[in-house]
């Protein structure tokens, strides 16, 4: 999916208003899903709000899927995960969800501009706190990557990680998902492909090889 603090001109035909929330672009879209900017005037507050795809509408599993993202995420208040405060039937019955709107892109927006090795390990290990939290709720990720790690600004001007993107998450007390292989392949670990712990291990090194600042020769031989 791209990155929901990427925004992306609105297309032709893009929905101006989802539910109650007027809707300004559109900030990212997948195989499954689209994420739209939206406000919500009565608190005055930018929202995210996520759409399933028309494609799969129709798909009982993958709109399962969706659903149990947004009850995973509305479950767990914590700070570190994103919050979803709605869920809604558009007109064509396509489920949506309302969420946080992040302001700062993710970790593999942050690793693309280049960062400081030092502070890329400091929010690798907000991203581990994150998953902690889903852990504490009984809950995997499956899916962890930079992409999924989100950023949010702080008062001080410091980045905040939060964790996004359960679609693909499933409660530990859950045993019909069996040994099912899900995820992004680049970032499974070598022998436990489905465990949200283990795959934070290939996203840390992943992230660690943050492209710095320099030339394209000086890329080419050292960074």
């Amino acid at each position: 999916m791209t990155e929901p603090g990427t925004a992306v001109p609105t297309t032709p035909g893009a929905p101006t208003r989802i539910g109650r929330y007027p809707v300004s672009r559109r900030l990212g879209a997948g195989a499954f899903a689209t994420v739209w900017l939206g406000r919500d005037t009565d608190f005055d507050v930018d929202v995210a709000i996520k759409v399933l795809a028309d494609n799969w509408a129709a798909d009982p599993a993958i709109r399962e899927r969706f659903l149990t993202e947004a009850k995973f995420l509305r479950r767990i208040r914590d700070r570190r995960v994103v919050h979803v405060y709605g869920i809604g039937t558009l007109d064509d019955g396509r489920p949506y969800f309302v969420m946080d709107h992040l302001d700062a892109g993710s970790l593999e927006d942050l690793r693309r501009s280049g960062v400081a090795p030092a502070e890329a390990l400091r929010l690798c290990a907000e991203a581990a706190r994150g998953l902690e939290v889903l852990h504490r709720h009984h809950v995997v990720h499956r899916d962890v990557t930079p992409g999924n790690l989100l950023l949010t600004s702080r008062p001080d001007g410091s980045l905040a990680v939060v964790v996004a993107d359960l679609g693909v998450a499933r409660s530990v007390m859950d045993s019909s998902a069996g040994a099912m292989v899900v995820g992004t392949p680049p970032t499974w670990p070598p022998s436990r492909p489905t465990a949200g712990r283990w795959t934070l291990g290939p996203t840390s090194t992943h992230c660690a090889r943050w492209r710095t600042r320099c030339s394209p020769a000086a890329r080419r031989s050292r960074c």
